[in-house]
């Protein structure tokens, strides 16, 4: 038996395309990498986490967010920098 998460983040919809159009600002917000993922792109991890190729995956969780996790930690990291004492 094998249980793994797939934890996704903004993903290409109608709704999200229609507060895009509302508000552009939204995308840089949402974005970190240049993309936003596709549900097809989610659809193809989740097929090979359900593969014999991943077989040996069990009770992971995939983080797949378009990096945005990746800018989170920028200014996490940016914040530590300047909490520093001198």
């Amino acid at each position: 038996m094998r249980i793994n998460v797939v934890w996704t983040g903004n993903m290409q919809t109608p709704l999200l395309e229609r507060q895009l159009s509302e508000d552009p600002n939204t995308e840089a917000a949402l974005q970190a990498m240049g993309q936003i993922s596709s549900p097809e792109e989610v659809a193809n991890l989740a097929a090979f986490l359900a593969s014999d190729e991943a077989s040996a995956m069990k009770g992971s969780a995939v983080i797949y967010r378009s990096g945005r996790n990746a800018r989170l930690w920028q200014r996490v990291k940016g914040d530590l920098i300047r909490s520093k004492p001198p």
